[in-house]
């Protein structure tokens, strides 16, 4: 009969699987969109235009108060970061938000999002699942700069609710350009592993120095490869931050674990 594995035996093998899954992230350069290829993010100014993106937040706003714990929806869950994690403690997000807004779910069933990124990459991606999130301000708990996963890419189109116009409004920061980066990602992998850190940790090997804050109006669209380097502002003072999240990943293949399916 054999033991159950160690801790350590778990660690080594779930490195080992990251390692072996960066050394095979390819694709990157090959996207149909030049600049996309090159930076791994597209900013769509007025993809949702002000009166829609209006709607949306005036059928999620209630949530911006901490005192509302609970969706009130069937199937939609409201998720408190606080109450599960250490870091990113100014964060909430409603699942399945579709169901709180008439409004979301058009642009959901729409297609224009998938259309969107078969322009910038030429792929046929699936969305998995539509997010509101709320942040609040943060400058102490916020996530260092990280990835969703290393391999298979995954892909996120963000809509900002509200305006973010500086790094006081909580944007969405990226690293250009290091979804095609291996050399560096293994570096950062090799320095969770021995730190005991979540293997998609990236700030052993990069900094918040090198990334780029995404600004924008309400229905401003931001198309992104997860393989960057990314992070909320960590610079966030003013407002609260709202913006609905569509995951996708590519047809045919399995979801991310991290979607819940």
């Amino acid at each position: 009969m054999t033991s159950a594995p160690t801790a350590a035996a778990r660690r080594v093998a779930k490195a080992g699987v990251q390692l072996v899954n960066t050394a095979r992230a390819t694709g990157a350069r090959g996207y149909r969109s030049p600049g996309f290829a090159a930076d791994g993010y597209c900013i769509e100014p007025g993809f949702v235009d002000a009166r829609a993106a209006a709607a949306i937040l005036a059928d999620v706003e209630r949530f911006t108060d901490r005192a509302v714990t609970a969706s009130g929806v069937d199937g939609v869950v409201l998720r408190d970061r606080a109450k599960r994690q250490q870091r990113d403690l100014n964060v909430r997000q409603l699942t399945h938000a579709e169901a709180l807004s008439p409004t979301l779910g058009e642009l959901l069933r729409s297609g224009r999002i998938e259309r969107a990124f078969a322009g910038l990459t030429g792929r046929a991606l699936r969305i998995g699942g539509i997010t509101v999130q709320i942040d609040w301000p943060d400058t102490e708990t916020k996530r260092g700069l990280h990835v969703d996963s290393h391999w298979p890419p995954t892909f996120k189109a963000f809509v900002y609710l509200t305006p973010v116009r500086s790094p006081a409004n909580g944007p969405f920061c990226v690293v250009p350009g290091s979804h095609r980066h291996r050399v560096r990602k293994l570096r950062a992998i090799a320095g969770d592993y021995l730190t005991g850190r979540d293997h998609t940790d990236l700030d052993h090997e990069y900094s918040m120095d090198e990334a780029v804050p995404l600004l924008g109006e309400a229905g401003t669209s931001i198309f992104a490869d997860q393989r960057l380097a990314h992070a909320g502002c960590p610079e966030h003072t003013t407002g609260t931050r709202v913006m609905a999240v569509a995951y996708l990943y590519d047809e045919g293949t399995r979801p991310p674990a991290f979607l819940g399916h």
